[in-house]
């Protein structure tokens, strides 16, 4: 018997409470969705601030927003997701090809719920993250060693335990979207995963275009050094924090700007004797941040655990320089010059801090900005044809 389904109809799975990068990458897919792609279009926003399920429709996009539900609610977990399932299902047409694009590893109960009621569908992950980076700071090795023993830690275990989860949901979808290299060969060679669904699609951001002058009180003979993104020892704050101070006894006119939110308190506690010198403005407007971008000497982002960073590629196409490391995807991202190598041992990092110091000090008073027209790798159109490619022909 041939099943003849009528449009196709995409439905994109996010969490309210979603990490930064996450944020922005359905930001990102929503542009792409404001010029049409060929079908349907549901953004499913789950853990919203709501009181009731609510429905709406903007640009052609319909938006259905579910509300936060307290795990205690519930005695397993899974049962949370079933919820979930439940009322995403009560608005799906059945008679429509659906496609499920997921984006958190934690939606695996909702992908099995779905999948095993709705025949016919496709289902779509793209991985963020990978929770054993922020554990052991990147450590490839470490974290092989893991996946091989026979005996291990109770901490250890965990991560082996996460570690079968993310295979197996890679294992349950058609389609593994990667945002770099390194995990495209980490899920092919450690996961298993089979190559033919496995795709790499880098970030890419459309740009706000503004002129306007910059209003900010700094002086011509001031250096700028800027760090963008969510405040967190895995981000290397400390690190960064560390390496400016060394910067500032040779740049006694330099200034560090910490642009983001987070835990403040570990910046707090190493900023002492050089408050003057460090700018903590919380989260900002794109408009504002593109005005730092625009005024800025060197951009850094000495990451322990990032694949494709949506700040790096937006200094980048602001003609900054960007110091980052070589953890997993980023060292991808910038030329060797610029990449800082942390050491990896057995079950621990070192950070060459002087190297990150040196690296600063070249840039800021050898380096100049060049606005890059146009980067194939981090082009929105290319990142929005091979969207829409994707979405079609799944």
């Amino acid at each position: 018997m041939i099943v003849m389904l009528g449009m196709k109809h995409l439905y994109v799975i996010n969490n309210s409470n979603a990490q930064y990068g996450v944020n922005t990458y359905i930001r990102q897919l929503l542009e792409v969705f404001k010029g049409g792609v060929g079908c349907l279009i549901t953004l499913v926003n789950w853990g919203s601030t709501v009181s009731e399920v609510t429905v709406g429709y903007k640009n052609g996009i319909r938006f259905i927003n579910i509300p936060y539900v307290h795990p205690k609610v519930y005695v397993k977990e899974e049962k949370i997701y079933q919820s979930v399932g439940y009322i995403i299902l009560s608005y799906l047409n059945y008679d429509e090809y659906n496609v499920f694009h997921y984006n958190y590893f934690s939606d695996y109960n909702l992908a099995v719920f779905i999948k095993s009621r709705v025949s016919n569908s496709r289902h779509i992950l793209t991985v963020h993250y990978l929770r054993w980076g922020t554990l052991l700071n990147g450590n490839v090795e470490y974290y092989r060693s893991i996946l091989s023993k026979k005996v291990r830690s109770k901490f250890e275990q965990d991560i082996y335990e996460e570690y079968i989860k993310e295979r197996v949901f890679c294992d349950i979808v058609d389609c593994v979207i990667c945002l770099s290299e390194f995990t495209s060969r980490l899920l092919k060679e450690d996961y298993e995963i089979s190559p033919k669904k496995v795709v790499l699609i880098y970030n890419a951001i459309k740009m706000i275009d503004d002129d306007k002058p910059c209003e900010f009180l700094f002086k011509s003979k001031n250096k700028i050094i800027l760090y963008v993104g969510r405040i967190e020892e895995n981000k290397g704050i400390t690190f960064l924090i560390a390496a400016f101070k060394r910067v500032l006894k040779s740049v006694p006119d330099s200034y560090l700007v910490i642009i983001g939110d987070g835990n403040y308190d570990i910046v707090y506690r190493e900023i002492i004797n050089i408050w003057d010198h460090v700018i903590l403005t919380g989260k900002l407007s794109q408009k504002l941040l593109c005005r730092f971008y625009e005024i800025a000497d060197v951009g850094v982002l000495p990451s322990l655990n990032e694949q494709c960073s949506y700040a790096i590629i937006e200094m980048l196409l602001h003609g900054l320089n960007v110091i980052t490391t070589n953890a997993l995807g980023l060292s991808e991202m910038v030329e060797k010059e610029n990449r800082v190598d942390i050491h990896y041992y057995k079950q621990g990092i070192a950070f060459p801090i002087d190297v990150l110091a040196e690296k600063i000090l070249n840039n800021i008073l050898f380096s100049h900005k060049e606005k890059i027209k146009e980067n194939v790798i981090y082009s929105f159109d290319s990142f929005r044809a091979k969207m829409i490619d994707l979405y079609l022909n799944i």
